[in-house]
């Protein structure tokens, strides 16, 4: 199960996905702090990362690190609280859908497994 490609890129989706809802969050959690910058995800260079390392490693779990995939939106300097729940609820269903898929793939494995 380790060298099945769907499954890696699955967990790699459901890892960004989880990073974007801790992301849309932490932007909440800055509501009313004229300081904070409102930080974003970058799915393309969360994925570079991801297969980066697991082209140079060849047993590594895919995983993604939350302290160096974000990057600040300098186009606000405040947080628009409605985008924010909204890039919430987004990414909590994408991460069911995702996760929809991964049961799926798994009961296929299973079922291959089994015979019928």
């Amino acid at each position: 199960m380790d060298n099945d490609i769907t499954l890696a890129l699955l967990k790699v989706g459901l890892s960004i996905e989880t990073l974007k809802h801790k992301t849309a969050a932490l932007n909440v959690a800055g509501y009313g702090n004229p300081d904070f910058r409102p930080q974003d995800v970058s799915f393309d260079i969360v994925l570079k990362k991801t297969l980066t390392n697991d082209a140079d490693s060849q047993a590594s779990p895919v995983s993604v690190e939350m302290s160096s995939n974000f990057t600040d939106r300098s186009d606000t300097d405040s947080v628009d609280l409605d985008t924010e729940v909204m890039n919430a609820l987004n990414a909590e269903q994408r991460y069911k859908a995702l996760l929809q898929m991964t049961n799926k793939r798994i009961g296929m494995m299973k079922l291959a497994i089994k015979g019928s």
